[in-house]
């Protein structure tokens, strides 16, 4: 394989010292309690497929243990950040981080975060006193990357929200802007509604899920993503249940259509659990099953990449997908990135965006996700192969 240039493209193998590994990288949100005014959810991969470990994996253990999941052992408190800003409203902070051997965190950065930006401080702050029980593989202590944990940030008892009419007239006003196919101005007015101070968090769902339809009739497909996303969170429940169905059907529609049919088969399995009498030959699933099809057909496939701004006017953009396969590299690169990250199971590193060199990861690493950050409407194509 060659660049334009002529040039040997240089081939790394990440050596992630992992064995007998069945983690299972879970971008679900679990459903926390509403009485606190912030709290913390580790991720949850109770609705995640299990992965059992490879017999590539297995060749090289003499006992093979199932690999544990950290335990939360100690933790600071958090607190609705009043000080800062007496209008913010209600809002969540999603962080990654790897949980160490000896059950310090560190590495800790944020994926996604919707309210103030003063929860992110609060959230990171928080989390890095937090002390775990360490994951065990074959009985031994190891490193976990990429632990995901929510730290949700709710109105304190007593605290006045808004008074819902901003809210409401935003999101009424916007869907009559997208029943006439004014989605360019649909957009506009509701980014500007979930700017209303002292939203709530259902406020905020709600508008979300409205967005996250506009961008996809724009075909605005990694902007659909997000919001849809954003909307979904904590498995739909700041939704109206009369939607949350309808939610997760845009969302397992934007995760396919960005190519991230990983992401689209957590989102259909809560889908699921939500429409029990889910048929297998339900729309929703037979184009996942399609589109698994396709990409299994294929020697290399090509995932198209942009980042978004998370908020109108951020200088930094992000995008995120969870691996298919287990060697990757990128092509076709436009805009400024700052950061590069693949974090699996066992370690993470910081990559470099360029065509000249492709990675190759052991199947004993992992699930892995990757992180890109750098200036809003840069794009690329990332390259996955056998």
């Amino acid at each position: 394989m060659q660049s334009r240039a002529g040039r040997t493209l240089l081939c790394v193998t990440i050596l992630l010292l992992l064995t007998c590994s069945n983690f299972t990288h879970d971008p679900a949100l679990a459903a926390e309690s509403s009485s606190a005014a912030a709290t913390d959810e580790p991720k949850s991969d109770a609705s995640a497929p299990e992965n059992a470990a490879s017999a590539e994996d297995q060749s090289a253990c003499v006992i093979c243990l199932p690999r544990t999941k950290p335990k939360l052992r100690k933790r600071g408190m958090q607190k609705y950040p009043l000080r800062e800003n007496a209008d913010n409203g209600e809002g969540w902070v999603l962080l990654s981080m790897t949980v160490g051997a000896d059950g310090s965190t560190r590495d800790i950065f944020v994926v996604d975060s919707v309210g103030s930006p003063s929860f992110q401080k609060v959230a990171i702050d928080a989390v890095r006193d937090w002390k775990y029980d360490p994951a065990l593989e074959s009985g031994k202590p190891v490193d976990t990357n990429d632990y995901t944990i929510k730290i949700v940030f709710r109105f304190p008892p007593g605290f006045e929200g808004s008074s819902h009419s901003a809210a409401s007239t935003g999101y009424s006003n916007a869907f009559s802007l997208m029943k006439e196919e004014r989605f360019t101005e649909a957009v506009t007015l509701l980014n500007e509604t979930i700017q209303t101070p002292r939203i709530n968090l259902y406020e905020e769902t709600m508008l979300e899920f409205l967005l996250a339809q506009s961008y996809s009739r724009l075909n605005r497909i990694q902007d659909a993503v997000l919001h849809a996303r954003r909307a979904t969170v904590s498995h739909g429940a700041f939704l109206d249940k009369r939607v949350r169905a309808s939610a997760f059907r845009h969302l397992i529609s934007a995760e396919l259509d960005a190519g991230n049919l990983v992401e689209a088969k957590y989102a259909a399995v809560i889908l699921a659990q939500i429409e029990p009498n889910l048929q297998p030959d339900d729309p929703a699933l037979t184009r996942r099953a399609d589109l698994e099809t396709s990409f299994d057909a294929q020697e290399n496939i090509g995932i198209a990449g942009e980042l978004i701004a998370p908020v109108p006017g951020a200088t930094t953009g992000q995008w995120s997908h969870i691996l298919l396969r287990r060697t990757l590299a990128f092509s076709h690169i436009a805009g400024t990135f700052t950061s590069v990250r693949l974090s699996c199971t066992g370690r993470a590193l910081q990559l470099t965006m360029t065509t000249e060199t492709q990675w190759t990861i052991q199947k004993s690493a992992g699930d892995c996700m990757l992180y890109v950050r750098g200036a809003p409407g840069s794009t690329f194509t990332l390259v996955e192969s056998r």
